[in-house]
């Protein structure tokens, strides 16, 4: 190849000036990355040009691996030369992504894997000389990987599971872990589309089942080293969302970021597709002993899991459904519906697990002199409003299944949860009575019956004693969000005397409106978290469970499930939490704008068609501050 000749003349020519000549440096870069320019373009190579341009890349990549490391504290050196390494790399990425190199680019790896062996060393990768260097091999991974699948079992072994320790094992975490995002995004492409699915696209949009589960899924679950690299990305995705909301929200996400959070997203989805998500979340867990086994990485996993289903209610609920499938396309949607209930199912079985802990954990220290170590319960409430979230969307895409009257997996674990045998009804139904007990309601209002500074609100008395608002300062935070920086430890401390001035961060209450045995303050005088969103997320989880979609038939199940909840004492629970909270404030959801208040919601279809669960409702009379029927924290009871 000609071109190729006048790029190695170029470099000829920089290798007989100093390293530093500026015009040889800059004819040699331009040379190459014209070649570069070409290839990518499409320019095929022979094998015999493909053979020529790597064997010619090896002699100058273990050079500049020499020069680079004896120049380590020449600055200037150093730069000159990694911008033509640099150049040499994208040469080479560009002729890794042609399927006719795979077999030369397969025989000339060791080559490249000197030059990781080199530029992932930790020194060299926090040098920003060297960080389009980094960057580009990267590249070269991520290409090579992609265009033979030879190459990419070879790839994966080496550099992904670590099975020979003398080449890179965890090159592939390492490039992950880069601060450079691009770099960080090329290694997350390559195992993007190692991960396969199992299925392929066919013509006409069907999907067809390919041959066994993916191996690369597997493996990253059942391998230490694999799941190194599941840390490693979730850490990323955790990493990268915490710097964009500490940025200042009028600048747009950078558009590298944005696509790391994209691919991140698209590899736990393929993993949930293949069925292994179970398995990972268990394999997540700490190997210590101590209750709740709740690592960082499993909450963040399950909140990855959750944007996916987000995306996948919004494509079903445009999807076109239609009565006519083939006999393929059925087999398809079996063989779908099973992968998913099997990552589904066990989130169904630790959520029970951790709502168990939970509730334990609050009796003790509801009910114990003993003090109480808190710090498992706030690791279980972390864990539990994310499992919550992604059950609440199976349920709402089964919701749009069950609409359609179509069976899938979503109406399979939909059922699973009503069923009184999953036992997430009953540890719904305890969480709420026990996370209520643990830390009752907290009026986002302050009241006050000191009569100096307040206004009297005609009508409002109790007797021969006037009732006063006190107004309080308005809080700076919108929505009554509480003012803790970390709801999951957010606590409430005793009201301040009235006689001194109310300073809580409350707001006052609007005008016209009186205050009610319910908005009464319950003083919490220890530190024990607030359980911020548990009680609306538990009612949110409910209601999808107790709905149903109009003009579709009754289901028994729904049925059973409001009788469950009757029976159990959750009915009275979730129409006493209709009050309001400031640590379960109303949220105006894009995937359920018509939900106004979560418990109204639930309590609605725990309602619909069930005549003795009416009646019970129907039996609560109104009644006096001072009735007995009142509980000690101001909720109704029956007659």
């Amino acid at each position: 190849m000609a071109q190729l000749a006048v790029v190695q003349s170029a470099w000829v020519a920089w290798d007989n000036a100093s390293p530093l000549a500026h015009e040889e440096q800059q004819q040699a870069i331009t040379l190459t990355q014209n070649l570069t320019r070409a290839i990518g373009l499409g320019q095929a190579l022979s094998e015999l040009e493909a053979r020529a341009l790597w064997d010619w890349l090896a002699v100058r990549w273990g050079a500049w691996c020499e020069y680079d490391a004896s120049h380590a504290q020449e600055k200037e050196l150093r730069r000159a030369g990694a911008d033509g390494m640099q150049a040499l790399l994208a040469l080479a990425r560009n002729s890794a992504a042609q399927r006719s190199s795979a077999d030369v680019v397969r025989r000339h790896w060791e080559s490249v894997s000197m030059v990781m062996a080199h530029c992932l060393l930790f020194e060299n990768m926090n040098e920003p000389a060297l960080l389009p260097s980094v960057r580009t091999l990267a590249q070269v991974v991520a290409n090579a990987g992609t265009c033979d699948s030879s190459l990419q079992q070879m790839i994966w072994h080496t550099h992904v599971l670590g099975h020979d320790s003398s080449c890179n094992p965890d090159a592939v975490q390492r490039l992950l872990s880069s601060s450079d995002t691009r770099t960080t995004l090329a290694a997350a492409v390559f195992l993007l589309n190692c991960i396969d699915t199992s299925y392929q696209q066919v013509k006409h949009g069907f999907l067809e089942q390919a041959e066994g589960p993916s191996s690369f899924a597997r493996s990253l679950v059942e391998n230490p080293a694999g799941l190194r690299i599941i840390e490693t990305l979730l850490g990323v995705y955790e990493a990268e969302l915490l710097a964009e909301s500490s940025s200042d929200a009028s600048s747009p996400m950078d558009q590298a970021t944005e696509e790391v959070l994209r691919v991140i997203v698209a590899i736990i989805q393929r993993l949930f597709q293949c069925g292994v998500l179970g398995d990972l979340l268990e394999a997540l867990s700490p190997p210590d002993d101590n209750a709740p086994r709740i690592s960082s990485a499993q909450v963040s996993l399950l909140r990855v899991l959750a944007v996916y289903l987000e995306e996948r209610l919004e494509q079903h609920k445009y999807e076109r459904h239609t009565q006519s499938k083939s006999s393929r396309m059925l087999d398809c949607i079996v063989q779908t519906s099973q992968r998913y209930t099997q990552s589904i199912t066990p989130l169904l079985s630790l959520f029970c697990q951790l709502s168990d802990y939970a509730t334990q954990t609050m009796r003790q220290h509801m009910d114990s002199a003993e003090q109480v170590d808190l710090r498992g319960l706030i690791r279980a409430h972390m864990m539990l409003l994310a499992l919550l979230h992604c059950l609440h969307l199976v349920g709402m895409c089964a919701q749009e299944d069950t609409a359609h009257q179509e069976t899938s997996g979503d109406t399979e674990i939909l059922a699973k949860m009503r069923d009184s045998k999953s036992g997430i009804v009953d540890a719904c139904i305890t969480l709420l009575h026990e996370s209520n007990r643990f830390f009752p309601a907290q009026s986002p209002f302050q009241f006050s019956t000191t009569p100096s500074s307040a206004q009297t609100v005609k009508g409002a008395t109790s007797d021969s004693t006037t009732r006063v608002i006190r107004p309080s300062r308005a809080s700076k935070h919108e929505n009554n969000q509480p003012q803790e920086s970390n709801p999951a430890t957010s606590t409430h401390s005793k009201p301040a005397s009235t006689n001194e001035p109310v300073s809580t961060g409350q707001l006052s209450v609007p005008e016209n409106h009186l205050p009610t045995q319910t908005s009464q303050q319950h003083p919490i005088s220890d530190a024990r978290p607030a359980l911020y969103r548990l009680k609306s997320s538990v009612l949110q989880l409910l209601g999808t469970l107790a709905f149903e979609p109009p003009r579709v038939p009754h289901l028994p199940e729904v049925t059973m499930l409001q009788d469950r909840v009757r029976e159990k004492g959750g009915l009275l629970d979730t129409l006493n939490l209709t009050q309001l909270d400031k640590n379960n404030p109303c949220t105006y959801d894009q995937l359920i704008k018509d939900i106004r208040e979560y418990a109204i919601f639930t309590l609605r279809y725990l309602l619909a068609g069930n005549t003795a669960s009416q009646n019970l409702i129907a039996s609560l009379r109104p009644v006096q501050p001072n009735d007995s029927l009142l509980s000690e924290n101001g909720h109704l009871s029956p007659e």
